[in-house]
């Protein structure tokens, strides 16, 4: 033993043929890695002298994994296809990680030819290949019989085969099903599908094919075919002879023997059209017993129920008509009630406004009669001099002159004292004439919601 570079190592070129990766036990592959994680390789890789592995495919695929940059190995003193190192490939290979049985049909298939059983196990081999044959079968711990199932597997058509290797064809069922020729068993395989073909169990197809097996041999009917023409021979004889004798007198005897004659050739006759006539084919007769004619009485009750099934159905429908149409009416409903409360909803951001306006114009009223009444307090109390001072300008307007300059001085100061509350006055006027505060139109008209 010794170690080798695992990046200088290769997989036998039929490794995938036939172990395919798709097939690999997941639950024996990760028990693999964990033994070797914990423990490293227990059993040394067995090469060739070129690096190519015969046995230990999986432990370099593990130790690949892992990051492994070596393993332990023996290196074999055989050439990759030579007789002994593909003996050892198939041998060590068998129930490795692989539970398909169709990979253990080939794998056997292989070590019977390998072992120059050109027969596949025939019982017609010679001495020399059906002791190799037994030694097979021995070592993997089978009869012959149940070696010769297993490789009988091999004559599966490839769908069926592929039912086998994903469980849903039993494979004793499936050793039944390869008696049948491969055309046999397409038209069985399209007409049953995957769904019903495992309802074609191994007693099915060998009842069907005892059934379809002739009951005589060709030989034996063309028999009958002889008997029945010499039967008509002398049927044509005794007629003849009945015909030449007196019709008012005819023979008993020789009437009661042409009425023989004529029943055993009919009955001949029938026999051979009966034997003549294509029976149903082995794969008719294996549907009829694997789907068998349902009960009368269930078809009767399956077409009650599916035409209740059909008038539920209708239920359903129209109630699905009626609850769009009443959920397109509340829609409807829902959008003319969303316009109505969007109109709402500017009325009162216009009445909010308004109001807004109208305590902004009562605040400036009310100012401005504040300020009001104090100019008109002002007003009154300086208009009591110009009151008092009236008279003596009364003559100045009417002669235009102005002799008396107090008089003048006083109307002059009296002015002044006047001119600035005039003009506050105006101002407030000026004031409370802006426009008046908005109305709102609460008459108007709202949107009617649908009835």
């Amino acid at each position: 033993m010794t170690e080798w570079p695992i990046d200088q190592l290769t997989p036998y070129h039929r490794q995938e043929e036939i172990f395919p990766e798709a097939h690999v036990n997941a639950q024996k592959r990760q028990m693999l890695a964990d033994s070797m994680a914990d423990h490293g390789i227990d059993r040394p890789l067995r090469i060739t002298r070129d690096g190519t592995i015969m046995d230990g495919f999986h432990r370099w695929q593990v130790a690949q994994e892992f990051g492994w940059t070596s393993v332990p190995v023996e290196v074999l003193p055989y050439a990759p296809d030579s007789a002994e190192a593909q003996r050892i490939f198939l041998e060590s290979n068998i129930g490795s990680v692989h539970d398909d049985p169709m990979v253990q049909a080939r794998l056997l298939q292989e070590r019977v030819k390998l072992a120059g059983i050109t027969h596949g196990g025939d019982r017609k081999l010679g001495k020399s290949s059906g002791n190799n044959f037994r030694l097979i079968a021995e070592q993997e711990g089978m009869t012959d019989r149940q070696l010769r199932n297993k490789l009988s597997l091999n004559k599966l058509i490839e769908p069926l085969q592929a039912l086998i290797s994903t469980g849903k064809l039993k494979p004793t069922d499936g050793t039944a099903l390869a008696t049948l020729t491969p055309e046999e068993q397409q038209t069985l395989y399209d007409t049953l599908g995957e769904a019903y073909i495992g309802k074609a169990k191994a007693a099915i197809v060998t009842q069907a094919k005892r059934e379809a097996a002739p009951s005589h041999t060709e030989s034996e009917i063309q028999a009958i075919l002889r008997r029945v023409k010499a039967l008509q021979g002398q049927n044509d004889v005794l007629e003849a002879q009945l015909r030449e004798q007196s019709t008012a007198d005819p023979d008993a005897d020789l009437a009661d023997q042409l009425a023989g004659v004529q029943a055993e050739r009919d009955h001949l006759a029938a026999e051979v059209a009966k034997l003549q006539a294509t029976p149903p084919s082995v794969v008719e007769r294996i549907i009829e017993k694997a789907v068998p004619t349902p009960d009368p009485s269930l078809v009767e009750r399956l077409d009650e129920l599916q035409k209740r099934i059909v008038g539920e159905q209708r239920k359903v429908e129209t109630a699905e008509k009626k609850r769009l149409e009443t959920q397109a009416y509340y829609k409807q409903r829902l959008a003319a009630a969303d316009k109505q409360a969007g109109h709402l909803a500017e009325q009162l951001a216009q009445a909010q406004a308004a109001l807004q306006a109208i305590g902004q114009s009562r605040k400036a009223e009310d100012v401005a009669l504040t300020h009001g009444g104090t100019l008109l307090f002002q007003l009154r109390s300086a208009a009591a001099p110009l009151l008092a001072a009236w008279p003596k300008l009364a003559p100045l307007s009417i002669h235009c002159r102005l002799p008396d300059i107090e008089a003048t001085a006083e109307v002059q100061a009296i002015a002044e004292q006047l001119a600035p509350i005039v003009e506050a006055l105006h101002r407030v006027i000026e004031d409370n004439q802006a426009e008046p505060a908005p109305v709102i139109d609460i008459t108007s008209r709202q949107p009617a919601l649908p009835t």
